[in-house]
């Protein structure tokens, strides 16, 4: 028969007739389940409130213990003490703690303790939750505290409960994913509360770490356990007493990272190497396996998590792929996006690679999911939209895609076919910069038009936010829509893509509650100029030829003089009356940009910026430099003349100095 909950009361009734063990089960992952609400609360300044934090943990923790080894007397104590340091506000994540911790204690008969609870729990007002609440009760109202928010937690609930009338073991659930459908309310509030772990400065990443194998459903606690890791570390989070966790959290946090730290396997370097590690949400497993039969076809080795992954041992599997796999298949869709552990292999390869020159993301996108700006900045082929048959195909040629030889003649043609910088020469001879259009276009393309329509409105959002932007944002944002007007319907989108890097990059530093809207417009801004670049042929494999050439040698000082080189050849076209007055504008946008570049290159945090924005830019750069020292050579007058001679040379100096940094 179907299980159906709705209240506590029906809770309390299936659990009745079942094992006692499993309303431990499910206690704990009613109580894990709901953790992040916790963090709604935006007063996180407050003196008490880290050591609140730490108070759940610790009964999540306790809970945790006895669900995976059994309840025992020592377990029970340690919930009880753990229970009472929940006892605060009617927050509905410390209600479900402390029900799951004291369901712990009530396993026991209460004569076997010389607890007094009578007055500290009956004044809690706990919701019932007394002295004399059985285990049942206590994990009933640890069910209806994590249900009452969403119908999508009820029927959590009730998957969890046909689990195990299925004949599912309690182990076996607790290795199950905590959300079967995750409810957008909770990854707003996992991604607050991810946050405040990781930048409390209270050493609670250590704590996120273990919630994010609960979350997902590992067999151990921490990366690089084994079992008798996993049951050390158990046993000694319990035996700690009142005391010792009533200490200021830092000081706790630090003792249990220590303490990990010494439990975790030394890991096993001799691995051989591989080609690919393809990084998946489990809902997308089927696209992942259609991945790994073209990679097989192609000869590529691999790592992949269905096929070599232990289920007990996912996490430490998951960082050897990431150590031994020279390239990542990322497979994009709304639950990669949702997914801690995808982002993570994700951010560990942009580490590497961060303006992808390398070549170490080689991404494939399934659904209309909205990407990370830096996800979004590095190019990906699309499989939504292409029929399942032509998926092989797609997927070898993306693949086993190589761009152009590193040579000269082919980095010119990339930069100035590619960006299109619009350089050209006038009827009377002079250097000339166009309205930076697609070429050879006849008409906008009907998808594109409709992907206009969006960005036009996105951009007008942006544009209302734009007070809140740092300077260099608010420059990028002005030139980004004085080149979209002069193009019109048709600009250059890898040349506009410049200065989406830079909101793209801006935004990573706006944080808070007062800058949430602004943040949220500028990724809807890069979600629409990037449909944009989708809409057209090829778009993908133009972006990724761009992205490979590379710029080794961009350090601040050689950025610097690559700039004033650019001064030079502007200033001497401008005096020799060479150059339109378009051309002159363009070329004193892009030193102007240029300066901001160099000091950001220049910072005291510039190694731990994304240099995305920056390398795009140079590119750019140096395309509009190609492009002008042809356009001069192509001039007879130029070329016979003294003061001609004298600005090829001034051209021809900027090149060399951008092909420097290419490394040619």
């Amino acid at each position: 028969m179907a299980v159906k909950l709705a209240s506590q009361a029906d809770v309390e009734d299936w659990l009745e007739t079942r094992p006692r063990e499993w309303s431990l089960a499910i206690a704990e992952r009613a109580s894990l389940r709901i953790f992040p609400l916790f963090f709604a609360d935006d007063n996180h300044d407050r003196a008490d409130y880290k050591k609140k934090v730490l108070a759940i943990l610790r009964a999540l923790a306790t809970t945790s213990a006895a669900a995976k080894f059994g309840p025992n007397k020592e377990i029970a104590g340690a919930a009880y003490s753990a229970s009472l340091g929940v006892l605060f506000g009617g927050n509905a994540a410390a209600q479900a703690s402390f029900a799951a911790a004291y369901a712990v204690y009530a396993f026991f008969p209460s004569s076997s303790h010389n607890y007094d609870l009578s007055n500290k729990i009956a004044s809690a007002g706990s919701a019932g939750i007394t002295s004399g609440t059985s285990v049942v009760q206590a994990s009933a109202h640890a069910v209806a505290a994590a249900s009452g928010l969403d119908p999508a937690s009820w029927h959590t609930a009730e998957a969890d409960c046909k689990a195990l009338d299925l004949g599912t073991s309690t182990d076996e659930l607790a290795e199950a994913h905590l959300w079967a459908d995750c409810p957008a309310w909770w990854n707003d509030l996992w991604d607050a509360a991810r946050r405040w772990l990781s930048s409390s400065n209270e050493g609670f990443e250590i704590w996120r770490e273990w919630y994010y194998g609960r979350l997902e459903g590992l067999s151990h606690a921490f990366a690089d356990f084994d079992d008798a890791a996993d049951e050390a570390f158990y046993r000694w989070i319990v035996e700690q007493d009142d005391e010792w966790w009533s200490r200021e959290p830092a000081e706790v946090n630090a003792e249990i990272k220590a303490f990990v730290d010494t439990l975790r396997k030394p890991k096993d370097s001799s691995d051989t190497r591989v080609d690919f590690f393809i990084s998946y949400a489990g809902e997308d497993e089927a696209a992942a396996r259609d991945i790994a039969a073209v990679l097989d076809d192609l000869g590529k080795s691999y790592l992949v998590q269905y096929r070599d992954f232990p289920q007990s041992n996912f996490v430490n599997m998951m960082n050897e792929a990431m150590e031994r796999a020279d390239r990542l298949i990322p497979v994009y869709s709304r639950s990669y996006v949702a997914s801690d552990f995808c982002k993570a292999e994700w951010n560990h390869y942009f580490k590497i690679d961060p303006s992808g020159a390398e070549r170490r993301i080689v991404g494939f996108k399934l659904d209309g999911a909205d990407l990370t700006p830096l996800m979004d900045q590095f190019v990906y082929e699309r499989l939504a939209g292409t029929p399942r048959d032509d998926w092989p195909e797609v997927i070898r040629k993306w693949v086993d895609w190589e761009p152009l030889n590193l040579t000269r003649a082919n980095v010119a043609k990339t930069t100035t076919t590619i960006l299109d910088p619009g350089v050209e020469k006038t009827k009377g001879d002079k250097l000339h910069s166009s309205p930076a259009v697609e070429r050879n276009t006849p008409e906008i393309p009907a998808q594109l038009a409709n992907a206009m329509a969006s960005l036009r409105m996105m951009l007008a959002l942006v544009k209302h936010s734009q007070r809140n932007m740092s300077v260099m944002m608010q420059g990028a944002l002005e030139l980004y829509l004085f080149y979209l007007d002069e193009g019109g319907d048709q600009p250059s989108w890898d040349g506009l893509d410049r200065y989406v890097a830079v909101l793209a990059e801006g935004s990573l530093s706006m944080s808070g509650a007062e800058l949430r809207e602004e943040k949220k417009a500028i990724e809807q801004f890069i979600a629409a100029h990037k449909k944009c670049l989708d809409a057209r042929k090829q778009a993908p494999y133009r972006e990724r030829e761009l992205s490979h050439v590379p710029l080794t040698h961009a350090t601040s000082e050689a950025i610097d003089e690559f700039i004033d080189s650019l001064k030079d050849l502007r200033e001497t076209a401008y005096a020799q009356d060479e150059s339109t007055q378009e051309y002159d504008r363009q070329a004193q946008n892009l030193i102007r940009q240029g300066r901001d570049f160099v000091f950001e290159a220049g910072a005291l945090d510039a190694e731990d910026r994304p240099d995305t924005a920056r390398k795009r830019f140079l590119r750019y750069v140096g395309g509009f430099a190609i492009k002008t020292l042809t356009v001069l050579g192509s001039i007879a007058s130029i070329r016979s003349s003294p003061e001609g001679q004298k600005l090829l040379a001034v051209a021809e100096e900027l090149v060399e100095k951008f092909y420097e940094m290419v490394g040619l």
